[in-house]
């Protein structure tokens, strides 16, 4: 093929310098034909007057056809170029398997946002992991970098607790400018939380968790039901008998929906880190509120059973807890700054504290000084629910994470009020 393609080009060429040498003759026979037809005119003036105008049409005429051929051959030089070009091996460049990339974080209000944190992974199996990390500077530019093509995850992470996660395409060859558009961080309103608990709903309700060896991880049995037989759960504490004070625990949550660039909307989670009120707010039945800190979730199988935990049975079985510091809070109603949106407050779980004496039976080191809080494994349809809150308010959550929750829209500078309270007799 390329022997073929080289013969080609020197026939081309050949054809080139033939048709060369026939414009230089063409052009040589033109400026004849001028210097001729100059001269022939001025005879034709000064002696034959009558004759002037038939000569000087045939020369004329002569003049044309040569300008027409040389035009003709000028139009066979250029048909003649232009297939020696078709015929030519023809240079392909193969495309780049990096495409330029750009992350550029702007505010609801179209301004540049800084302090930003972008995580791009690629999630394409049977490759070579690629992982880049960047932060918005003054410009809101996060990232620049030349990535592989393929399908990453994109994570955003602001300061003020915003955070999104979508899925990202690289193309071969293709530059991608993303825009994306966070919310505005300085909206913020209050959350205010009041208990009117009482600890004479929390009796019968046995505190702990029965967990069972399976493979690497464990089983959680479900904490018994008013009325129902206890069975694994024989002596576990319950208040007032191994349990000093009962506390319900709360998570906040919030979520907008942003409008992007493209029109798409896109999903974003307010979760602040630092010691902010959100997984680490309890009351107690008696109003008193907690900030915990420092919390572990621990299991153990006391030695001595024969106060506490005689239900247990094979060495599989052990009782779950949580070790946690606990600041007490000064306040009746504690109040919550979180951003504005759709914002969710839930009870996920109702915990004992236990004595001294049950604290030193489960902690397995002695000079550990924090708390044994003991926790329950409830639904939110259990009878224990309305026994122990009034839910005219809240929503009941039959599942793993909540118990119940309040949802609602928060504007800038609102205060909102939840109230946790006992039944009504």
């Amino acid at each position: 093929m390329q022997r073929l393609s080289l013969f080609l080009s020197l026939i081309s060429v050949a054809l080139v310098g033939v048709v060369l040498w026939q414009l230089h003759r063409v052009s040589t026979a033109v400026d004849r034909n001028s210097e001729q037809m100059t001269a022939t005119i001025e005879q034709l003036t000064r002696d034959r007057e009558p004759q002037l105008q038939r000569e000087s049409m045939q020369l004329s005429e002569s003049l044309v056809e040569s300008l027409e051929l040389n035009a003709r051959a000028l139009a066979e030089l250029q048909r003649l170029l232009n297939a020696s070009r078709s015929n030519a091996p023809e240079q392909v460049s193969e495309p780049s398997e990096f495409s330029p990339v750009k992350v550029i974080l702007l505010s609801e209000s179209g301004g540049p946002l800084k302090g930003v944190a972008v995580t791009l992974q690629s999630t394409d199996e049977g490759i070579r992991p690629v992982k880049v990390e960047g932060t918005s500077g003054e410009d809101g530019v996060a990232l620049t970098r030349d990535l592989p093509y393929g399908n990453y995850r994109m994570n955003v992470r602001g300061p003020s607790g915003w955070s999104h996660s979508s899925k990202f395409n690289v193309e071969i060859g293709v530059p991608e400018i993303c825009i994306v558009t966070a919310p505005d961080p300085y909206l913020v309103g209050t959350v205010r939380i009041k208990s009117n608990m009482s600890e004479d709903t929390f009796g019968g309700l046995v505190f702990g968790t029965l967990t069972q060896d399976a493979g690497s991880g464990y089983t959680v049995a479900r904490t018994p039901e008013p009325e129902e037989e206890q069975g694994g759960f024989r002596g576990f504490p319950v208040l007032g008998e191994g349990v000093t004070t009962a506390a319900v625990r709360f998570e906040i949550s919030v979520e907008r929906q942003i409008r992007q660039s493209d029109g798409s909307k896109a999903s974003w989670y307010w979760r602040p880190d630092g010691p902010r009120l959100l997984h680490t707010l309890m009351v107690t039945a008696d109003g008193t509120f907690l900030r915990l800190h420092d919390t572990n979730v621990e299991r153990a199988r006391p030695e001595n059973r024969e106060t506490y935990f005689g239900g247990l049975n094979g060495s599989d079985e052990k009782v779950g807890y949580l070790l946690a510091n606990t600041e007490e809070l000064p306040e009746s109603s504690v109040d919550v700054e979180v951003a504005v949106g759709e914002v969710t407050v839930a009870i996920d779980g109702i915990y004992g504290l236990a004595n001294d004496e049950l604290s030193d039976l489960l902690k397995p080191n002695a000079d550990d000084s924090r708390e044994v809080w003991l926790p329950t494994n409830l639904r939110g349809s259990s009878q224990w629910m309305s026994r122990i809150f009034d839910l005219d308010d809240w929503r009941r959550e039959d599942n793993i994470r909540y118990l119940a929750k309040q949802t609602f829209v928060l504007v800038p500078n609102e205060t909102h009020t939840v109230s946790v309270a006992a039944p009504e007799e």
